[in-house]
């Protein structure tokens, strides 16, 4: 019988060379029924499936190929990108790792390695800079090939070849759209709307019909505290495509309680239609939700948002709370007081970092636009580079996902490179002379540890508030859809609970932590804003309580928010909402 396999192979090759894949499906289906361990039967009925569109059936058959023996580069790599794709990016990289490891590897083979290392945060420097040497090395000239490797190099770090590459790709092709809006979002991400807006516009002179752009320009404008221009912005993009789900939200979030009720109509109307998919659903009835909350119909809000989060899950999937419960016992095994103790010897004594943490809206936007008034201060928004940078440093002690392992494994020259690589990017984004700079992503509660090794002189701010109130206004909130946590209310407790878990943690370690309660701080704002500046080791200055009036780019939420002057009509806002949140109530008592 074995000696049928080369035959039966043959012949499948054969009947695909005559265009009979049908027949040639079905006797590879056969050999493996016979021959299961044969990796070529596999990898040609992989092929077989994607040419008929079952793409993942042809890549799960393709990764079986991949695990009973050797398959052909550009198979390998096709289960590479579809691994990357998946995010399940370990599996992704080793077979990015053997494509790349043959003579004359082509672009993509190596776009899709520094893709999946910058995804995971998992390679070390200079894996990623081979990649990424690789990828500038080997890009054809087509646009679309420069764009990719100028995103990649932006995201990698090396911001300023991106920049290059994109300035001269939209210099040689002045209507090529996507080389415009890669640009404009690289000073999004950098909290330059002021540069973000000037590209914009040059792309319109070139472009005026684009809704895409008129869509990023009303984004940029509402970052800049511009609602009127914003407005006419997500109009335009709507004169341009009157189906447009992204304007259509923006104009009815901008009107508030004063948005147009043939808006309003048009919203029900599309979320009570059958063909709305789950995407546009979510997008609709928040910002559905936004008004109907602002003309104080909390029922029909709260049912707007509620429709809007299942929807947003159907499209992420649920949240995996027992991947929090491990990572959080994970990071207090491994993270102890005495260990952390040992650590904070080896870091850097630059003071400039400040840490402003918690769960998103808890008043970390409020606390970085308070101390970034004042004139020694300089707030950088929500920079990613410490999830990053932990990722980099669990490959480089060898273990990929577990803290503990990562705590453990941390070395003195490890947390140096960290911290340097760090302050190159604080450099970069902070106002030049800034004595104190405000890292405000609220998630680094997460990595405290990790950071106040690499700092021991960093400041850090831990901002809290009614557990009810934050965790509604995440409910309601269009959030980034990695937040899979703010769509269910039995989630949210759970994620504010081990929050609160990790913060006590990192407090009993001996990291200094400021605490400011929201409603301490909208209540007497001249005295939390006098012990932020003094735990900053700082002089008060009166800037402090104007902090509204500094302008600048406010790239979350709370954009509108800051723009004014304290208020306190958040204060016991879920009161409310209180018949409806009772699943939240349960999971908070828990």
């Amino acid at each position: 019988m074995q000696q049928d396999l080369p035959q039966q192979l043959r012949l499948a090759q054969d009947l695909l060379q005559r265009g009979d894949s049908i027949s040639a499906a079905t006797v590879l289906r056969k050999l493996i029924a016979t021959y299961p361990q044969s990796s070529q039967a596999h990898e040609m009925l992989g092929v077989i499936s994607l040419m008929g569109g079952a793409r993942q059936q042809g890549l799960e058959l393709l990764r079986q190929a991949a695990a009973l023996g050797p398959i052909t580069l550009e198979n390998r790599y096709r289960l590479g990108q579809y691994l990357l794709e998946r995010n399940e990016l370990d599996e992704a990289i080793s077979h990015l790792q053997i494509v790349t490891s043959a003579p004359a590897v082509p672009f993509h083979f190596w776009h899709a390695l520094a893709t999946a290392y910058i995804n995971r945060g998992s390679a070390v420097a200079e894996a990623l800079d081979q990649a990424l040497d690789a990828c500038k090395a080997t890009a054809p000239k087509e646009p679309d090939k420069q764009t990719a490797l100028a995103s990649v190099l932006i995201q990698s770090g090396r911001a300023e070849e991106g920049v290059a590459v994109l300035r001269r790709l939209i210099a040689a092709q002045p209507s090529y759209l996507p080389g415009f809006m890669e640009l404009a979002r690289h000073y999004m991400d950098a909290g330059q709307a002021a540069a973000e807006i000037e590209v914009l516009r040059a792309a319109m002179r070139a472009l005026p019909g684009s809704e895409e752009l008129h869509l990023q320009l009303a984004r940029a404008l509402e970052d800049q505290g511009d609602a009127e221009a914003a407005q006419r912005a997500y109009a335009r993009a709507r004169q341009i495509n009157p189906r447009g789900t992204d304007s259509l939200a923006g104009l009815l979030k901008l009107g508030g309680a004063k948005a147009e009720d043939e808006l309003i109509e048009e919203a029900r109307s599309r979320l009570n239609h059958a063909a709305t998919g789950d995407a546009e659903a979510a997008t609709l009835a928040y910002a559905l939700g936004k008004v109907l909350a602002a003309r104080g119909e909390h029922q029909a809000a709260f049912e707007s948002w509620s429709r809007a989060n299942l929807a947003r899950r159907n499209v992420t999937g649920p949240f995996d709370r027992q991947a929090l419960l491990d990572r959080v016992d994970s990071l207090i095994t491994g993270f102890t007081p005495l260990r952390l103790r040992q650590q904070r010897l080896w870091g850097s004594a630059d003071p400039r970092p400040v840490f402003v943490v918690g769960v998103p809206r808890s008043g970390t936007t409020l606390v970085e636009q308070i101390i970034a008034a004042h004139p020694q201060c300089d707030g950088i928004g929500e920079l990613a580079h410490i999830p990053m940078l932990a990722g980099q440093a669990t490959a480089a002690v060898g273990r990929a996902i577990e803290p503990a392992a990562l705590a453990r494994g941390l070395t003195p020259a490890l947390v140096q490179k960290l911290a340097q690589a760090y302050l190159a990017t604080l450099d970069q984004r902070a106002r030049q002379g800034a004595t104190r700079v405000v890292d405000k992503l609220p998630t680094n509660f997460f990595h405290l540890g990790l950071i106040a090794a690499m700092f021991p002189q960093a400041h850090f701010i831990w901002c809290r508030r009614d557990p009810l109130d934050a965790c509604l206004s995440m409910f309601s909130e269009d959030l980034a859809p990695s937040q899979r946590h703010a769509t269910d209310l039995g989630d949210l407790g759970l994620y504010f609970r081990q929050h609160e878990r990790l913060m006590e943690h990192w407090r009993s370690c001996g990291i200094a932590i400021h605490e400011v309660r929201y409603e301490a701080l909208v209540g007497d704002l001249e005295a939390g804003s006098r012990a932020l500046i003094a735990h900053l080791g700082l002089n008060w200055d009166a800037a402090c309580l104007t902090y509204y009036a500094r302008g600048g780019t406010v790239a979350t939420p709370s954009r509108w928010q800051v723009r004014q002057p304290i208020y306190t009509s958040s204060v016991g806002r879920w009161r409310r909402y209180e018949p409806w949140l009772q699943p939240l109530m349960r999971a908070l008592n828990a």
